[in-house]
Formats: C-alpha cells, structure tokens, sequence
C-alpha cells in the first residue's frame, strides 16, 4: 500500500499523523514499512530521495500523543488522530545536483 501521508522527523524518527481508522492505520502498526520522500531544490539544479525502513508503531502514551500533536509537519487535524512512530532500521538515499543540467 502506498499513501501520501503528513511526517515529521523527532529524534531521527519518522513521526505520521492519520486517522485510527483507516486501512493505512490498521496495515502499517506494528509492521515492517518502507518510508519515502523525495525533494526538488528549486535554487540549484537537482534533487534527493531518502527511503527508511523500520517497523511503524502506534503511539499509546498520552503525553507523548499530547506532545506529537505540537509538532509542525504532524499536525494536520485528523479526526481521532493516531501517530505512528517509525523507528529507522535501514536508511538509504542519494541527492543529485546534475539531473537538470543533464537534461
């Protein structure tokens, strides 16, 4: 399953934001995922890609959840919010500055 999802990156974590609800929710706790992002610079020509992968856990202490919920990039209102907390096993990426000036 793959889904844009809002993150934030806490203590070399991937932090997601989503609803308890949804089969994203119920597929990703407590099982290995791969988690992507990738960039453009729009200054300097080229990008990156970082791919992590670990095992996504949901976040049960209440004063962590209440603390998450402050977190730019996490905080997109959800209604019954659930964090899920992927802990990095395997990171991997690369960043190229001379995509576009090959082009």
């Amino acid at each position: 399953m793959i889904e844009p999802v809002n993150f934030a990156v806490v203590d070399g974590n991937i932090i997601i934001r989503t609803t308890a609800r949804t089969r994203f929710a119920a597929a990703a706790t407590d099982a290995v995922v791969a988690f992507e992002v990738d960039g453009v610079d729009p200054v300097h020509p080229g990008g990156w890609s970082v791919l992590v992968q670990g095992v996504a856990e949901k976040v049960t202490d209440p004063p962590e959840s209440g603390w998450l919920q402050q977190v730019p990039g996490a905080s997109w209102p959800v209604v019954d919010t659930q964090f899920l907390c992927i802990s990095t096993r395997v990171l991997s990426g690369r960043g190229d500055t001379t995509v576009a000036a090959a082009r």
